[in-house]
């Protein structure tokens, strides 16, 4: 019988494409939560998040065991370990918290108010000097 989790069954000729930033945010969250150093592919195949279909959810975790997304991975740290002015928003995507703004003030945020909310922490502190100079500075 063959194991519908085997990803060695699967022929992939295209590796996975994200189609927007959101997704691709998405896949890091699931990917940290997921890729345990250690655990194999089938091992991580076998234990698909119930909101993502099966045959995407091997698709996914063959890319993240794939060289193209290793390279990814490596690049995506570097450049967030580069970042000056890193933001706050966590898993809650750009959009999700626009939305949010939208509906509890009934506008859109400034320029400037937004970098401001997705700079500050929790406590109202920004995230480090160089976020909170560009908005005074301003």
């Amino acid at each position: 019988m063959e194991d519908e989790h085997d990803v060695s069954q699967h022929n992939y000729e295209d590796e996975m494409q994200f189609n927007s930033k959101d997704d691709n945010d998405d896949d890091l969250i699931i990917q940290s939560k997921y890729v345990i150093d250690g655990m194999t592919e089938q091992e991580i195949a076998r234990q698909p998040l119930e909101e993502i279909p099966l045959q995407q959810w091997i698709h996914l975790v063959h890319y993240w065991f794939s060289n193209k997304g290793k390279i990814g991975s490596e690049i995506g740290k570097r450049a967030r370990a580069q970042q000056v002015a890193p933001h706050t928003s966590g898993s809650e995507s750009f959009a999700r918290k626009m939305r949010k703004f939208k509906k509890k003030y009934k506008r859109n945020p400034a320029p400037l108010e937004w970098y401001s909310i997705i700079h500050k922490h929790k406590d109202g502190a920004f995230v480090n000097q160089a976020s909170e100079q560009l908005v005074v500075l301003r």
